[in-house]
């Protein structure tokens, strides 16, 4: 891995301002200046150099989720300088192309979502990317009408539709609770039938732990669900919740929740006594829960999509090595895993794209048809299984998680990447029916 500071220096001094990655739901009275003054910095750039590529992601940079925003935030910045450190993206012509990011703090309001999406698409966004259900939903029916690539961190079932453009690289939520049933299944070696209790948030990502597919799944391996409780993404207590589970006699507890909510249930299961296991999927982060609630977080379980820093595989090497060459040091956080497989996916859907698009005719739907159609086997330096999306695989990238644990201070695996049940039945209907959907959205 060639990292070079001297290489950065020059291509910074000679794009400019035009590598800065603009915040474009930071606008405001002056837009019009401004884009006079990057029409004359374009005129300047070097004819060795071309226009940027641009692509546009959303992060709630402030609000319950901002520790884990942050991570994959940062994760973005970090790959794109790698990329414009390292020659940028060339097209057809040899010609190379510094990447940039159009991005904005949404602050987990929709509207804003919404309004930035327009705002990148008009500023010529190719693909966009978004971190949770409710505003991801919201931009799909757009996104479909123009054939706009989206990508999501969320899985829940609504992101994943052969109808529609959008995509994961991640297991559907319901599927990844399946694993988790599955996974403990392995050791229960008692005569009982094991009762499970879920936590879920009060919205669209944790309410997908609570919908009849995976339920029904739940109940078909034999496990009976005797709690499912409510919760704020930031509650204030959460013993209520856990006396009721506690008294319903739950063997084990999953939790679809973030980390403030996790360090809360945390402390109350400490204060309460309750040592069950428990789990939660990969967007709870196990590092911050551990930065958040250290002395209560013990034990706890992360079904995590991505590698992660308790082994020294060539992806944490990688990882590693950007935060070193752009953070100072490693941080080594679950979450800047999952940005750098999210990001270095959209990243690879443009750069195929613009191997086959001539850059004048780039567009979102060129990138959806030469690009996201044609990632096959992609490798993310080993932080995920490989990725495969588009019309002849399905609309998400790949199916395994892998267990982590908190033990003391430190996070370990538990166990190798786990492939997961399809809960949904989503295999079986995307070959006998979404297969033929997608390859007519696709005019195949």
């Amino acid at each position: 891995m060639n990292i070079s500071i001297k290489r950065a220096m020059l291509l910074f001094v000679l794009l400019g301002s035009l590598l800065l990655l603009p915040a474009i739901g930071a606008c405001g009275d002056d837009d019009e200046t401004a884009q006079e003054e990057t029409a004359q910095e374009e005129d300047q750039t070097p004819t060795d150099l071309g226009k940027p590529v641009k692509i546009s992601q959303t992060f709630a940079l402030t609000g319950p989720y901002a520790s884990q925003h942050k991570e994959i935030f940062e994760a973005y910045e970090d790959y794109i300088k790698f990329i414009n450190d390292n020659g940028g993206l060339k097209d057809t012509n040899g010609i190379s192309h510094p990447l940039e990011m159009l991005w904005v703090d949404d602050k987990m309001e929709v509207t804003t979502e919404l309004s930035f999406f327009e705002k990148a698409k008009a500023d010529g966004s190719l693909i966009h990317g978004s971190l949770y259900s409710s505003a991801y939903g919201a931009l799909l029916p757009k996104a479909e009408k123009e054939k706009i690539p989206l990508f999501c961190f969320s899985s829940s079932n609504m992101v994943i539709d052969p109808q529609r453009t959008g995509y994961s690289m991640f297991p559907y939520y319901e599927d990844v609770l399946g694993a988790y049933v599955d996974w403990f299944l392995q050791t229960w070696d008692k005569p009982s039938q094991p009762k499970l209790a879920i936590i879920a948030l009060d919205n669209a990502y944790g309410k997908s732990a609570l919908g009849s597919e995976i339920l029904d799944f739940i109940e078909s391996r034999g496990v009976d669900v005797v709690a499912k409780e409510v919760v704020d993404a930031v509650p204030v207590d959460t013993t209520a919740n856990l006396i009721k589970i506690q008294n319903a006699d739950a063997d084990f507890i999953y939790a679809q929740v973030i980390a403030p909510t996790a360090a809360v249930i945390a402390r109350d299961m400490q204060k309460l006594d309750i040592e069950l296991t428990i789990a939660s999927p990969a967007p709870m982060g196990p590092s911050a829960l551990l930065d958040m609630a250290p002395e209560a977080c013990d034990g706890w379980i992360g079904m995590l999509w991505a590698g992660f820093y308790a082994d020294d595989d060539r992806g944490v090497k990688f990882m590693r090595d950007l935060q070193t060459e752009y953070r100072g040091s490693p941080m080594e956080t679950d979450q800047y895993a999952l940005g750098i497989a999210s990001v270095m996916t959209m990243v690879e859907a443009v750069r195929l794209a613009m191997e086959e698009v001539p850059f004048d005719e780039l567009s979102p739907e060129k990138v959806w048809q030469f690009g996201i159609n044609r990632i096959e086997n992609f490798d993310t330096e080993g932080i995920l299984p490989p990725i495969n999306l588009g019309v002849e695989h399905g609309y998400y990238g790949q199916n395994h998680v892998r267990p982590v644990q908190i033990q003391g201070t430190q996070i370990k695996w538990i166990d190798d990447f786990i492939k997961c049940p399809d809960t949904m039945a989503y295999k079986e209907y995307y070959q006998t029916e979404g297969k033929a959907i997608a390859e007519e959205l696709a005019g195949e």
